[in-house]
């Protein structure tokens, strides 16, 4: 099986750039923000009412990532990462850019 490949013009190219860029630094920052909340709500008691707002909004946010990068229920898999300790932006950026679903485990 061969595989056609299609010019791409200097013009199209540079609008996917454009829009991965886009895409990254809002992705960035809604991750950025559910660590932020989640970090905000481990500090509190748990059962409190600022506990559950904080892991409340930590969840919307991780809401918010699953459409952008359009996998549902990567949301579940970064809270996973953010209870077990990873609050490095990059590496849950990797986490939802390259995760497949719970059954490709």
């Amino acid at each position: 099986m061969s595989v056609l490949a299609f010019p791409i013009s200097e013009q199209r190219s540079r609008d996917i750039r454009v829009a991965m860029d886009v895409a990254d630094k809002a992705l960035h920052e809604l991750l950025r923000k559910a660590v932020v909340a989640h970090r905000a709500a481990t500090v509190r008691n748990p059962g409190t009412i600022a506990n559950r707002h904080h892991r409340t909004m930590a969840h919307a946010y991780l809401d918010a990532v699953a459409i952008i990068v359009d996998r549902p229920g990567v949301d579940f898999e970064i809270m996973g990462h953010l209870d077990a300790g990873v609050f490095d932006i990059r590496k849950l950026t990797a986490i939802a850019r390259s995760w497949d679903g719970p059954d490709a485990a």
